[in-house]
């Protein structure tokens, strides 16, 4: 029954997060959460990319991530595209009214976070040498499709030139 009753991690790792009201002699239900075991040599990204730089990206593509305040860059490899945008931002500060790259939609109340354009969250997986121990802010970048400029050009002036004559 000892044995049973052990806590053991499933994987290694730094323990964090510890629930303060657990302590010795506390009772606990075999569901809850007691604390956190994180392995900084994992990381995870959840990037945001307009809806024109989504259809350029795949699962499995490379991604180079710049930690702010770290000189290494990270390389990791997209693992899932959302095919949605983001109904609301999930940051305060990447709202532009807040120093981030993202406009919100000016005819919604602000706190709403709604973004003015089509925003998709991208998850970026990847592993690193020495660990990260916190939440960062960071600059993605992916390597996707290329795309002539001039196609893009010539595509939207056709598409204007056929809304504009009725066809």
């Amino acid at each position: 029954e000892l044995l049973r009753l052990r806590l053991v991690a499933s994987q290694a790792g730094e323990v964090r997060d510890v629930d303060p009201l657990v302590g010795q002699g506390t009772w606990v239900a075999p569901s809850q959460l007691i604390a956190m075991v994180v392995d900084g040599r994992r990381w995870r990204v959840e990037a945001l990319v307009p809806e024109h730089d989504r259809q350029r990206l795949s699962r499995g593509s490379t991604a180079t991530v710049i930690v702010k305040g770290r000189t290494r860059k990270l390389q990791g490899q997209v693992r899932a595209i959302d095919s949605s945008p983001v109904k609301r931002l999930p940051h305060l500060l990447l709202a532009q009214d807040h120093g981030g790259p993202i406009a919100l939609n000016p005819t919604r109340p602000k706190n709403e976070l709604r973004p003015a354009q089509a925003w998709f969250r991208v998850l970026v997986e990847g592993e690193s040498e020495t660990p990260l121990l916190a939440v960062r802010e960071v600059r993605v970048h992916f390597e996707g499709t290329r795309e002539s400029i001039a196609r893009n050009w010539i595509d939207n002036a056709v598409s204007v030139v056929i809304q504009q004559s009725g066809f």
